[in-house]
């Protein structure tokens, strides 16, 4: 009976000692930082734990050549994607994804995005659970990095790139998001639920984009198409000046189509719809006003000169 209770006594010394170490009163000498960043509709974060250099040796020391690692410290580090996006021209899904990387001397290093994001450090991986796995080229950074770092380097809309530093060590990938499926989404998401006499400003601002990036010329056509069918339509006098007035809008939307028959090199048309923009008479137009900031008379002596 006393050695069962001594026995006992222990496990229960045990059982506390262990609970106490899971307690985290410190802070950690490896603190917590997330980034976010928006990439057009998808919403982009990385959280990780963030060590210091402090005069030692990270890469093939603190860090092995050819091991996974935790990309960062404590838990492993975690990635996550609000929608499917493209990781250097790979498919990755939606999702929380626990981030490692594998270093490598004088080559490239491979990118883990595996589904199992609630671990400790890598010693629980499983490879069977890798949704995806890239390989890039780190390069030598500009400067010294003493606390390992994340960032997201926004391009535009619908592409950004996220960049790791730590100590001489610069390593970067390309993400590209579904921005035009989410662009058309969201679009009649917002036609359903808006009055009608302010459609066609929708369809203009849903087109704008993708003419200023000469992308998918099918679906801005096809707006635009819409959005002049449309204006024609609108009642002025009961229009909603907190909408910009109706004239200017209308201007807006003859600048886009004249842009939108200049990526077709059909510099006629543009020239047409010039004519229509600089005719709408107000005295708030697009020509007066964006003139000089949208260089109209600059591209229509560079759309006569095609002629």
């Amino acid at each position: 009976m006393k050695q069962f209770l001594s026995i006992l006594f222990c496990c229960l010394c045990v059982q506390t000692l262990v609970a106490q170490y899971k307690v985290q009163i410190l802070p950690r000498l490896s603190p917590d930082k997330k980034v976010y960043q928006k990439i057009g509709y998808t919403e982009s974060e990385i959280t990780y734990g963030s060590p210091k250099v402090k005069g030692r040796k990270v890469w093939g020391g603190l860090v092995p050549y050819d091991e996974l690692w935790r990309s960062g410290a404590n838990e492993a580090t975690t990635i996550r994607f609000s929608d499917e996006v493209e990781i250097e021209n790979k498919l990755l899904p939606a999702g929380k994804y626990a981030l490692f990387m594998i270093p490598r001397k004088n080559d490239k290093w491979t990118i883990v995005f595996n589904k199992v994001s609630d671990q400790w450090g890598a010693y629980s991986y499983d490879p069977n659970e890798d949704q995806l796995r890239i390989e890039v080229l780190p390069r030598t950074s500009t400067r010294f990095y003493e606390e390992l770092t994340y960032q997201f380097e926004q391009i535009n809309f619908h592409f950004a790139r996220i960049v790791f530093n730590w100590e001489s060590i610069e390593l970067s990938f390309e993400i590209e998001t579904e921005f035009e499926e989410n662009l058309k989404r969201l679009t009649e998401q917002e036609i359903s639920e808006s009055p009608e006499n302010i459609h066609w400003v929708i369809y203009l601002q849903a087109a704008e984009f993708l003419v200023s990036e000469n992308r998918n010329s099918d679906q801005y056509f096809k707006w635009l198409n819409k959005s002049e069918e449309l204006s024609r339509q609108v009642d002025e006098t009961s229009w909603n000046h907190q909408y910009y007035p109706i004239q200017f809008i209308k201007g807006h939307l003859y600048w886009t189509i004249a842009n939108a028959y200049a990526n077709e090199k059909d510099y006629r048309s543009s020239l047409k719809y010039i004519d229509m923009l600089k005719d709408i008479k107000g005295e708030v137009t697009f020509y007066n006003w964006e003139n000089e900031a949208e260089g109209i008379d600059q591209k229509v002596k560079e759309w006569q000169s095609m002629l």
